[in-house]
């Protein structure tokens, strides 16, 4: 099933495109390839390197440390010079994005590293 709506959205051309559009789509099908090559590889590294079952919550924890201390003031920098306007999520996205957080990444995670 997920297969298919892979192949749906992949393969979906509702309109004939310019050649800028064409350039654009391939170059987002590219990053998005490389994005899930990228997932993949550290998904597997996750397993190898972590081979004990008691330290995979220390792991996750340190990546969330790490992200916290790099990325508030990355994101900071980045409303300062105006490149990127930071606003509250509604409730709606707020939830949205919750569950994505959670089903999408940390379960995933950490069902494949037990």
């Amino acid at each position: 099933m997920c297969v298919l709506g892979v192949l749906i959205t992949a393969l979906n051309r509702p309109s004939p495109k310019t050649d800028l559009a064409v350039q654009e789509n391939i170059l987002g099908d590219s990053l998005a390839l490389g994005s899930a090559c990228c997932y993949g590889l550290f998904t597997c590294c996750l397993k190898l390197w972590v081979a004990d079952e008691r330290m995979v919550a220390y792991v996750f924890g340190m990546f969330g440390v790490v992200a916290f201390a790099l990325g508030v003031p990355l994101l900071a920098l980045c409303h300062v010079t105006g490149l990127e306007a930071l606003a509250l999520p509604s409730w709606g996205q707020f939830g949205a994005m919750t569950a994505n957080a959670v089903l999408g990444s940390v379960a995933s995670d950490y069902l494949l590293s037990v």
